[in-house]
């Protein structure tokens, strides 16, 4: 049995810790991070955690490869600080998009995230909204994708008029995601045919697929 649960943030999103905190009604617990000189870190974990069941809240906010440096060894400490079970809560999981090799000789990246929060001894971790829901299939331990559609079609269906509303997935791939949205509004979809020709953030559009004159 656990003894106690506790709620740890890291320096990526302090103010959703807190507010997490509000909501279930436990205090934040108390941490520090010291950023040395030569850009190192130290982080220490100023309470005792011995057998509880903790939760580290850093989603993955800029700078991004400090937010995974600074939660990896919040994870280690807390392991090492004798906590039974660690839960990294991570909204906004770092490096999703890069989910399989789709060029020479590069890294899977988000697959070598999952091997670096089990080693660090993460073993549960909450996400949201994948870029590819089989992402969940690169970890040993369990991880719970969240979906944010139920709560944004609640909003849009009690706040917005939406007989002349069409939806627009932003590429090919975007469409099955889309189709959860579409399915609970009872609208129309339409597809962006998306290229990119580089490594950059620029991607054309080169085409439509479906109707969407006089919609908005």
């Amino acid at each position: 049995m656990y003894r106690d649960i506790k709620i740890f943030s890291g320096s990526a999103h302090p103010e959703l810790a807190k507010a997490i905190c509000s909501h279930i009604g436990l205090p934040l617990g108390r941490s520090s991070v010291i950023r040395f000189s030569n850009e190192n870190m130290l982080v220490q974990i100023e309470e005792n955690v011995r057998e509880a069941d903790v939760f580290v809240v850093q989603p993955s906010c800029s700078p991004v490869s400090d937010g995974i440096i600074e939660l990896l060894m919040t994870i280690d400490a807390l392991k090492h600080a004798s906590a039974q079970r660690i839960t990294a809560v991570i909204p906004y999981f770092p490096y999703a998009r890069s989910d399989k090799k789709d060029r020479p000789r590069i890294s899977i990246t988000a697959r070598l995230m999952a091997d670096l929060l089990q080693t660090a001894g993460a073993n549960r971790v909450p996400t949201m909204d994948l870029h590819s829901p089989q992402v969940q299939g690169f970890f040993r331990i369990p991880v719970d994708q969240l979906l944010a559609a139920p709560i944004i079609c609640d909003y849009l269906a009690a706040n917005k008029d939406l007989h002349n509303y069409v939806l627009v997935a932003g590429d090919i791939g975007e469409a099955k995601g889309v189709e959860a949205y579409a399915h609970r509004l009872h609208l129309p979809v339409a597809i962006v045919d998306k290229r990119r020709y580089g490594v950059d953030e620029s991607p054309r559009a080169v085409n439509l697929m479906g109707e969407v004159g006089g919609k908005t």
